[in-house]
């Protein structure tokens, strides 16, 4: 399977069982190697997405 592929299998099995907070990404024009940049962008975003809700629901 391609590395998309893996990726969608992890995010059902997520779902499966019961992560709210799991998102699939699909950016085009990228390859394995050129996503270091945009991956980390997208992954503070969410981390910060995260945190804000959970800090947001805990008040």
């Amino acid at each position: 399977p391609t590395r998309y592929e893996e990726n969608a299998y992890m995010h059902s099995l997520l779902n499966v069982v019961g992560h709210e907070q799991v998102q699939l990404f699909e950016l085009d024009g990228f390859t394995h190697g050129s996503m270091l940049k945009p991956g980390h962008f997208l992954l503070l975003a969410e981390v910060k997405r995260i945190v804000k809700a959970r800090n947001k629901a805990e008040k």
